[in-house]
Order: C-alpha cells, then structure tokens, then sequence
C-alpha cells in the first residue's frame, strides 16, 4: 500500500526537523488521538470520577488529534 501526502507550502518549511522529532511528533498526535477516543467512551459515573462534566469531555474529545489538549499538554 502506497501513501502519498500533499504538501503545501516550499520544502524549507521542513529544513531543520529531524526525523526523529517527526517520529516523535507523530507518537504524540497518536497517543492524543487514542486518549480523546477513551474520554468520549467514559459513562457519566466515570467522568464524575474524574471531576469533569460531559460537555467539556465532549468538547476535548471532539477537537482534531493535532491540537494541544485545554490543559496545554
């Protein structure tokens, strides 16, 4: 399976990031992803358990795995 990726923008946007900084970037995308799909699954007594209510569970777990979490992690 080929997968091909549209850059926009001159490749000197890229100069100076090194592979494993991408790597790493991507891990973190990831593990956001992964933690935004477990906090839209948690019932109401869990959620309670952790001290949030649904519509900020809602909101973290709706926003795009490349955006910081609101607690600015």
């Amino acid at each position: 399976m080929t997968h091909t990726v549209a850059v926009t923008g001159s490749a000197a946007a890229l100069r100076g990031v090194s592979f494993g900084a991408l790597l790493a970037r991507v891990a973190c995308w990831t593990e956001t992803a992964k933690q935004r799909r477990a906090l839209a699954r948690l019932s109401p007594d869990q959620l309670r358990d952790i001290g949030l209510e649904r519509g900020v569970a809602s909101f973290e777990a709706e926003r795009p795995f490349w955006e910081p979490t609101s607690t600015g992690r």
